[in-house]
């Protein structure tokens, strides 16, 4: 048996499940299957259980047979069809391998080779892989592309053999590597596991099983596959095992179990062996007779897995297409990160002016809130997004610093808390540290003790102005730290939104050169500015003399004025030893707070937009707005930025390669997809055609004739099926004894668009056409508009006097403009038949009917068979 079997792929495939097919391996053609996994058969099962013999029998590739290593590293045989029997042997290295190890690998690689010429290649690969002593497996993938006029298009794939523990002779890494390689592949949903099982060793110690469920635990995607059943004892025990275990009565799988009979050793060297032939043999004269014969033989296995593969490329298609369009647009923004190759002064000034331009753009969105472009939308995992998305919205992360920072103004921004006499208020820990309560009554005291520790020439009962501004310093000591705390977080909010915009922009090496050289320098300095701008902004609240023009002022002080008016102390309050002549400056000492306390309310408001619109926005904000310009840097500065090290250049090599494959395996899906969706369609079309003319044979082979009885005063008119060979003898057909159209029969003959009609033959001579019924026609799906009970229940049919009436001269139904609608036995008007439509055909005499029976009334002469036009 050399070279390649053509048969056993033949009946593979099918015409309509080779494009299917067909197409995967075009995918697979075009490398995506690194990037995302595609449907494929996989072959794992312990050391030595028959995997070689189990993909030999598939596919028709000869494996060699003289010392079994061939498993021990992966092995993709990818079957096409060309025009000449060739085929091409590489070795394809780890993605994760080194840049030698790759190269080295790349050397491997024959073509045009004959396909007896297989086995000698694939034991040359092992030996260029250093497998020559029977030791160590390999992570490297051997990919035997085989082409042929008759084959068809298929991928499998023959797994390293799964060892249990070490010994002398197999180290660790042999028992490791084989399970993280069947783990792999098991692990992708799009392929079919078949799980090889020898029959030489109990199933309890085949890890393959164990593994196989682990992946798939519902057993959805594995096939179990019983190998060498001619090992076991006749009518034994564990031959019986082995059968309920094939009968899926052990370890269930959804795709079940089949059997296999392979060529050992010596009967596979044999080039006239013959293993099909052999096998069915086998199966006839054992146990596995009584096994259904569709889960025994290759031939069996060959059909299964062909409908296997057809329902798993369909099944998956819609979520590879998916899959693909993600890993796209991941790779395009790699790309537009990494841009162009720059190795020259102005290739180099380029990528770095596209690139500020995409960063001074998103910049500019975020300082004005437009959040259209998708980096606004990362992480959106809530119905409006989550904490990821929000993080980069700049303007909403500031206007929030700002709420925050003028409600903590406005609550504790006062170091003093003035309360009446018996309040005791709860001031947050975190800002008792701020803020001190205090009794009215002591806080004048305090001040009264001020003003007479101040007093210059000003008159009884007044006071300098100036003790308004000490007394208002001493409020608002808290301003400033607070401006400071607050800038310096909408600061902090920046630069970590400037470093996610060139994190989006650009790559990591130029994310990492323009933080160095350009952003951070430019924000250390606009920090700067902006605690400069605060000690500028409050520098007039801290010398000491109140001014302001704001009439606010004015209706504040009246307002505290009248308030004191309306609730005057209980008790005269005086602060002097002499309670007879003190009063004026205890009035001196509330106005003074009052003052104070009016133009506190002023400035604060004043001192909160200043700090938001004259700091943040003009010194913060506005400043990132071309913050990165690109004609002002010097050429080294610019190679410094975007020098390009070689991991980036293999990077942006290795996207490109990734964004050529995924742009055409999309496009070869998108395709596929819109065929199998026509083919759908087509397919639904046809199966209802096929349906109406099934159904319409059966009613005109079942009816042998029809006996209609004619009318009578008290009886309505009815039909009945006659057998000719028993004329008088009603025989039971599609719609019952009752008649043609009985209780069941009208829905048939509705939905078939065809009706038979029987017809009296009255007992005298008519001159008007034979009675029918033809209901508009309502939708492309129904012929019928409602249901009709009887041939002559319709009280406004042309089989009525009604609708005889409407018939023109020549026998034609007669639609004038307003024509009389028809209606069922139950009133429903069903509707006239448009103007200008085909009128119904003349009845044609199909057989007699029967002779009448003496004494019998008279009955119909013939039966009337009416076609839709």
């Amino acid at each position: 048996m050399d070279g390649l079997k053509i048969e056993p792929l033949q009946s593979l495939q099918s015409k309509d499940q080779a494009a299917l097919l067909d197409t995967v391996d075009e995918l697979r053609s075009h490398g995506v299957n690194r990037y995302v996994s595609l449907p494929q058969l996989i072959v794992c099962g312990d050391q030595s259980s028959g995997k070689s013999s189990v993909l030999e029998a598939i596919s028709g590739v000869h494996f060699p047979v003289n010392d079994g290593l061939c498993t021990r590293f992966t092995t993709e045989v990818i079957l096409r069809r060309a025009t000449n029997n060739l085929a091409t042997v590489k070795l394809i290295a780890p993605q994760d391998a080194s840049r030698s190890h790759k190269e080295k690998l790349f050397q491997f690689q024959k073509s045009s080779i004959n396909h007896a010429e297989i086995p000698n290649l694939i034991s040359e690969a092992k030996s260029f892989m250093g497998l020559t002593g029977g030791s160590s497996f390999s992570r490297d993938v051997l990919q035997l592309e085989v082409s042929g006029p008759k084959l068809p298009h298929l991928t499998l794939v023959d797994l390293p053999g799964l060892i249990h523990h070490p010994n002398k002779e197999q180290t660790e890494d042999d028992v490791r590597i084989p399970r993280e390689l069947v783990k792999k592949y098991m692990s992708q949903e799009r392929s079919i596991v078949l799980a090889i099982v020898t029959a030489k060793n109990d199933t309890s110690n085949q890890v393959v099983l164990e593994m196989a469920k682990a992946a798939d635990p519902q057993g959805n995607r594995t096939i179990g596959i019983i190998t060498k059943p001619d090992s076991l004892i006749r009518d034994s025990p564990n031959e019986s095992n082995f059968f309920a275990l094939a009968s899926n009565k052990e370890t269930y799988f959804k795709l079940d179990w089949h059997v296999l009979r392979n060529g050992d050793f010596n009967e596979r060297k044999d080039s006239t062996f013959d293993r099909d032939a052999v096998e069915k043999e086998f199966f006839l004269s054992t146990i596995w007779k009584n096994l259904p014969s569709h889960k025994r033989g290759v031939e069996a296995l060959r059909t299964r897995l062909s409908h296997v593969l057809y329902q798993q490329i369909q099944k998956e298609l819609p979520s590879l297409l998916k899959e693909i369009e993600l890993e796209l647009t991941a790779c395009k923004t790699t790309m537009d990160r990494l841009g162009s190759p720059r190795d020259t002064p102005n290739s180099r000034r380029n990528y770095l002016s596209d690139m500020a331009n995409r960063f001074n753009d998103m910049v500019r969105a975020g300082v004005n809130g437009f959040y259209q472009d998708p980096f606004f939308r990362s992480g959106n995992t809530g119905i409006l997004g989550g904490p990821e998305t929000q993080k980069t919205r700049l303007r909403a992360n500031v206007r929030k610093a700002e709420q925050g920072f003028l409600d903590k103004m406005y609550q504790y921004g006062h170091s003093y808390v003035i309360v009446p006499q018996g309040s005791n208020p709860v001031i947050h820990p975190e800002y008792k540290a701020y803020q001190v309560v205090v009794n009215e009554q002591s806080f004048l005291r305090e001040i009264r003790d001020h003003l007479n520790d101040s007093k210059g020439r000003e008159l009884p009962g007044t006071f300098s102005p100036l003790l308004v501004g000490e007394l208002f310093i001493r409020q608002s000591t808290n301003w400033k730290p607070f401006a400071i705390e607050f800038v310096e977080s909408v600061w902090d909010i920046v630069k970590q939104f400037l470093d996610d915009v060139l994190a989006y922009v650009a790559d990591e090496s130029v994310r990492e050169a323009l933080l160095d050289e350009v952003i951070d320098p430019a924000m250390d300095a606009i920090l700067e500015n902006l605690k400069e701008k605060v000690t500028e902004l409050h520098s007039p609240y801290a010398r000491g003399y109140p001014a302001t023009l704001n009439p606010r002022f004015v209706k504040e002080l009246q307002n505290r004025r009248s308030q004191q008016a309306e609730n005057p102390p209980a008790v005269t309050e005086s602060f002097s030893p002499k309670p007879d002549a003190d009063d004026a400056d205890t009035h001196a000492c509330r106005e003074l707070l009052h003052l104070m306390q009016a133009y506190y309310t002023v400035a604060l408001d004043v001192f909160v937009d200043n700090v938001s619109s004259l700091a943040v926005e003009n010194c913060l904000m506005s400043a990132l707005e071309g913050l990165l310009c690109v004609s002002q840097m010097e050429d080294e500065v610019i190679e410094n930025i975007v020098f390009e090290s070689q991991e980036v250049r293999e990077l942006r090599s290795q996207t490109l390669e990734k964004q050529s494959s995924l742009e055409k395996s999309f496009a070869i899906c998108r395709r596929q997809a819109r065929k199998l969706a026509s083919n759908r369609l087509n397919d639904d079309a046809r199966n209802e055609a096929q349906k109406t003319e099934s159904v319409l044979a059966s009613i005109t082979n079942g009816v042998a004739g029809v006996k209609v009885s004619e009318p009578t005063a008290t009886t309505p008119m009815k039909s009945e099926v006659i057998n000719p060979a028993k004329s008088q003898q009603p025989r039971q057909t599609p719609w019952g004894q009752s008649g043609v159209f009985g209780t069941g029969g009208q829905a048939a003959a509705n939905t078939l668009g065809s009706s038979l009609f029987s017809t009296p033959t009255p007992t005298t001579p008519q001159t008007t056409p034979a009675p029918s019924l033809f209901p508009t026609k309502t939708s492309s799906s129904s012929f019928f508009a409602t249901p009709i009970s009887g041939p002559f229940s319709s009280s406004q049919g042309f089989g009525s006097p009604e609708g005889r009436a409407n018939q023109s001269s020549n026998g034609s139904p007669a639609f004038g403009k307003n024509p009389t609608p028809f209606s069922d036995s139950s009133g429903s008007q069903l509707g006239p038949k448009p103007v200008g439509s085909t009128p119904p055909p003349q009845p044609s005499t199909l057989f007699q009917a029967a002779p009448a029976q003496p004494n019998a009334p008279k009955k119909g002469k013939a039966i009337q068979l009416f076609h839709v036009p």
